[in-house]
């Protein structure tokens, strides 16, 4: 009987436990959605402020609301990748393709600091990846680049095949 009582108040208390992870998954999402609404309202009108100025120190400033806008929004898709992961769907994709993706999504960014980027990748080489997950990765990579080289300098992205693994380098000039 004791040993029932036990099982008893040990499922009692899992499933306790299980409620209050899913009710905190639908709160950080619920946190991350209207976090992530409003500061993207808020970059773009910092990012057309930003176009119209010609004072550096002013520049400079708003350059670094937008970066702080883009920390938090990371912790926000963060936050949601968190509360409800997304199932990995794998696929042969060509690494060049997935790179030249990231590269057109930042190359405007990257002009504004001055910011070169170069791409030295086989355009037959192929790896076996969620290309959305890759393309997320890659381009948290380049978001810090671009961040640690106020500037300018150079991006370079290389991809290369070494003991039947593909490798990417994206690399700057930046600090750090």
């Amino acid at each position: 009987f004791n040993r029932m009582a036990e099982q008893l108040q040990t499922l009692i208390d899992s499933a306790v436990q299980s409620e209050k992870m899913a009710s905190l998954g639908k709160l950080a999402t619920t946190i991350a959605h209207e976090v992530r609404n409003p500061l993207a309202s808020i970059k773009t009108g910092v990012q057309v402020v930003e176009e119209n100025l010609r004072d550096e120190d002013q520049v400079k400033i708003l350059r670094n609301v937008i970066a702080e806008i883009d920390r938090l929004n990371r912790v926000a898709s963060d936050l949601l990748g968190f509360a409800r992961p997304v199932p990995t769907q794998s696929e042969t994709a060509p690494v060049g393709q997935i790179v030249e993706r990231v590269r057109s999504l930042v190359e405007r960014q990257a002009a504004k600091h001055a910011i070169r980027i170069r791409s030295e990748i086989d355009p037959n080489l192929k790896i076996r990846v969620d290309p959305n997950h890759m393309q997320q990765v890659l381009m948290n990579l380049v978001l810090n680049s671009i961040h640690a080289m106020p500037e300018g300098g150079e991006l370079r992205f290389a991809a290369r095949l070494e003991d039947h693994r593909v490798v990417i380098d994206v690399t700057d000039t930046g600090v750090g």
